[in-house]
This record gives structure tokens, C-alpha cells and sequence, in this order.
């Protein structure tokens, strides 16, 4: 957690009254950095497939869980995120219709068709 240093009195010059208290205002900056490192992600997996999609997603969240449940190791992240991305990539290839392609017509809906 990161600590702020605040002086018990403002017009003393000293350090001896410093105080260490929890910063409670997120840093905007750091904020901002995330924001747009995830924005840039999932714009990126707007043209992928379901299984493309899939091992991404399954990735990211099987590191998550390898580390929340085998504490915070490396090994662990890999090691949850390899077996996700491997189930990602099977249950989005499954979803796939193989021959089928998505149109949209002039309203704008989307359906299914044999790819031409």
C-alpha cells in the first residue's frame, strides 16, 4: 500500500513531527495508463476470431486464477494462464460453425450464412 508523508504541523520546518497516513486519492496518471492499456486491448480483439478470443481471454483470466490460488509466484501465473488459453481455444473454436460466415444486411442485423 502506498504511504504519504504528512507534517503534523505545517510551519515547523522539522521532520520531527511528520506523521505517515494512507493516501486515499488515486493517482490520476496511473489511472489514465490503465485505462488506455485496456481500451488498447480489447479494441485489439475486435477483429479476431472466437477461438483467438477465447485463448485471450482464457489466458488472462487463468493467470489471474493460477495466481490467486497458488499465491503470488510467476509459475503459478504461467502455469493458469497456459491451461486457459488452451480452454479458451477449445470452447471458442467449438462455437464456431465451420462454413458459415456472418453478414450484415441493410438494416443492420446480423445473421448467419455458407460463406460465398
Amino acid at each position: 500500500m502506498k504511504r504519504c508523508l504528512m507534517r503534523a504541523d505545517a510551519f515547523r520546518p522539522s521532520i520531527q513531527g511528520a506523521t505517515t497516513q494512507d493516501c486515499s486519492v488515486p493517482d490520476e496518471e496511473n489511472i489514465m495508463r490503465k485505462l488506455a492499456l485496456a481500451l488498447a486491448v480489447i479494441s485489439g480483439l475486435a477483429g479476431c476470431t472466437n477461438a483467438e478470443r477465447g485463448a485471450v481471454i482464457g489466458g488472462v483470466g487463468g493467470a489471474a486464477l493460477g495466481t490467486a490460488a497458488g499465491g503470488n509466484d510467476v509459475r503459478n501465473a504461467v502455469v493458469g494462464g497456459a491451461i486457459g488459453a488452451v480452454a479458451g481455444t477449445l470452447v471458442g473454436a467449438a462455437t464456431d460453425r465451420r462454413g458459415y460466415c456472418r453478414y450484415r444486411d441493410r438494416h443492420g442485423r446480423i445473421f448467419e450464412a455458407r460463406c460465398r
